[in-house]
C-alpha cells in the first residue's frame, strides 16, 4: 500500500510535468508540442521569399538604372511601392484576418508572392520597369499578410518563456532572406562594374547590349525560381499549418485545431464591430505607447537595406556592387547571430527594459560613427560602422517586438492579429517616409547627413523606455 506521502508526491510531480508540458492562454492551456518550431520555420521561410523580392533590385541599383534607363530615385521606388501595397494588405488583414484560419492566410500570403515573381519577370523580360512595379506592389501585398502571423505564431504555439526566442527566429528570416537577395542580385549577373564602369558602359552600344542580355536572362530565371518556391510553400502549408497547438487533454493531435479559425465564437461579420475593436486598440495607452516605440525602432531600416549600396558606391566611385554586398552579407550574418542572442537574454534573465536601452544606445551611436566615416571618407570605418550597426540593431528589433507581444497577449483572440496589424501600416508608411528622406538628403547633401536621419527617433525610443516604462510593463 502506498503511503499518503508517496501519493502526494506522485501528484505533485504529475503536476509539475503537467505545467511543464503545457503553457496557458487566455483561460486556456495547451500542450507544448514540437510542431511549433516546425510550423515557425514554415512561416518564416514564406517570409524569407516575401523579403527577397523586397530588397531585391536596391542591391543593383545601378545596373537597373543602366538596363531599364530609369533614374535611382525610381529603382529604389521598387522597395517602396512594396511598402504601399504591404500597408494596403495589412489594412485588409486587419479587419479580416481573424475570420480566416492560419493556414489559410500562409497560403494565400506564399501564392500571392508567386504571382509577384511572375509579373517581375514579364517586367524583366519585355524591359517594362511599370509591370516590375506592380510586382513589387504584388509582392509587398504578400509581405503585409504575413508579417503579423510570425506574432501570431510566437504567442499561440509558444509559452511566455520561449516568446523572445521565436520572435528573434523571424527577424532571422528577414536577414537570411537578405543575404540570399544581395548574393544572387549581385553574383548572377556573371560581372561586376563600379560606378566608373557604368558611366563609360553608357556610352558603348555593344557593352549595353551585353549587360541587357546578362540581367534578362539571369533575373528572369531567379524570379522564376521564387516563383516555384513559392508555390511548394503553399502547398506545404496547406498541408501542415494549423492555428493553435492541442489543447491539454485531447492528445498530441492537431486534428481538432486544423480549420478552426482564429475567431470561432462568432457566427457573422460585421465590419462595424471590427472597426470598433480597433478604436479599442487606439485607446490602450499600453498598446499605442509600444506601436510607437517598435515604429520609431525601424527608422534604422532605409539605411540597413535599401540605400546600404547606394549610400556607399555614392561615396566611393571605385567600389563595385560585390565587394559592398560581402560587407553586407557579413553584417547581416551577425544580425544573424545577434538577434537569437538577444531572444534568448530576454528569455533568460527577463531584463527587457535594460536590455532594450542598452542596445538601442549602442545603435545610436553607431549612426554617428557611421556619419563621422562617410565625412571623413574612411572606407573601413564605413565597413566597421555598418557591422556594428547591423550587430545591435536586430537585438533591438526583437526587444520591440517581445514587448509587443507580451503587451498583446493578453488581449482577446478577436483583437490579436489587429493589435500586430496595426503597427505594419505603420511602420509601412513610416518606412516609405524614411526611404525618401533619406534618398534627398543623399543627392542634396552626401552620405554622411543622410545617415544620421534615423538618429532622433532612436533617442526618443530610450526617453520613452527611461520616463514611460510604467506603461510599457507586462498586464497584471
Amino acid at each position: 500500500m502506498e503511503s499518503e506521502q508517496e501519493k502526494l508526491l506522485k501528484a505533485h510531480n504529475a503536476s509539475t510535468s503537467e505545467d511543464r508540458d503545457t503553457f496557458e492562454l487566455q483561460g486556456k492551456r495547451y500542450l507544448i508540442t514540437p510542431r511549433r518550431w516546425a510550423i515557425l520555420l514554415l512561416v518564416c521561410c514564406v517570409m524569407v521569399l516575401d523579403t527577397f523580392s523586397f530588397t531585391f533590385f536596391s542591391f543593383i541599383n545601378d545596373l537597373t538604372t543602366v538596363y531599364f534607363q530609369v533614374t535611382p530615385i525610381l529603382v529604389d521606388f521598387s522597395a517602396t511601392i512594396s511598402v504601399i501595397g504591404r500597408a494596403g494588405s495589412v489594412l485588409l488583414v486587419c479587419l479580416t484576418g481573424e475570420w480566416m484560419t492560419l493556414k489559410q492566410i500562409v497560403v494565400f500570403g506564399a501564392i500571392l508572392n508567386g504571382v509577384a515573381a511572375v509579373f517581375t519577370i514579364i517586367g524583366v523580360v519585355t524591359k517594362t520597369y511599370g509591370v516590375v512595379l506592380f510586382g513589387s506592389i504584388s509582392s509587398g501585398c504578400a509581405f503585409g499578410i504575413l508579417l503579423p502571423i510570425g506574432q501570431v505564431v510566437s504567442c499561440n504555439w509558444f509559452p511566455a518563456n520561449e516568446r523572445g526566442t521565436s520572435n528573434a527566429f523571424t527577424w532571422v528570416a528577414r536577414r537570411i532572406s537578405s543575404i540570399l537577395a544581395n548574393v544572387i542580385s549581385t553574383r548572377a549577373i556573371g560581372v561586376s562594374y563600379t560606378a566608373a564602369e557604368l558611366q563609360q558602359i553608357v556610352h558603348n552600344p555593344d557593352k549595353v547590349r551585353d549587360l541587357d542580355q546578362r540581367y534578362r536572362f539571369a533575373y528572369a530565371i531567379v524570379f522564376a525560381g521564387l516563383a516555384l518556391t513559392s508555390l511548394a510553400c503553399a502547398i506545404i502549408s496547406k498541408l501542415y499549418v494549423t492555428d493553435t497547438p492541442p489543447l491539454c487533454g485531447q492528445g498530441r493531435t492537431d486534428s481538432t485545431n486544423e480549420s478552426t479559425p482564429l475567431v470561432a465564437e462568432k457566427s457573422s461579420y460585421s465590419c462595424r464591430k471590427e472597426i470598433n475593436d480597433v478604436k479599442l486598440l487606439l485607446f490602450n495607452k499600453s498598446y499605442v505607447l509600444m506601436t510607437i516605440v517598435y515604429t520609431l525602432c525601424l527608422s534604422e531600416r532605409p539605411l540597413g537595406t535599401i540605400l546600404v549600396t547606394s549610400l556607399i558606391l555614392a561615396e566611393f566611385q571605385n567600389i563595385g556592387d560585390q565587394t559592398v554586398g560581402i560587407v553586407y552579407i557579413v553584417g547581416v550574418l551577425l544580425a544573424s547571430f545577434f538577434g537569437p542572442i538577444g531572444g534568448l537574454i530576454l528569455d533568460r534573465f527577463s531584463r527587457p527594459r535594460l536590455t532594450f536601452i542598452i542596445t538601442c544606445a549602442f545603435s545610436s551611436l553607431t549612426i554617428v560613427t557611421f556619419s563621422v566615416c562617410f565625412f571623413f571618407h574612411t572606407i573601413i570605418g564605413v565597413f566597421t560602422s555598418f557591422l556594428l550597426l547591423w550587430s545591435t540593431r536586430d537585438i533591438m528589433l526583437v526587444c520591440a517586438s517581445h514587448r509587443l507581444v507580451a503587451i498583446t497577449s493578453h488581449l482577446p483572440p478577436s483583437m490579436r492579429v489587429k493589435a500586430y496589424s496595426i503597427p505594419t501600416i505603420i511602420i509601412s508608411i513610416w518606412v516609405l517616409t524614411n526611404s525618401t528622406s533619406m534618398r534627398l538628403l543623399m543627392e542634396s547633401y552626401n552620405s554622411a547627413v543622410a545617415v544620421l536621419f534615423p538618429l532622433p527617433s532612436l533617442l526618443i525610443c530610450i526617453l520613452i523606455y527611461i520616463f514611460l516604462w510604467s506603461y510599457l510593463r507586462d498586464p497584471e
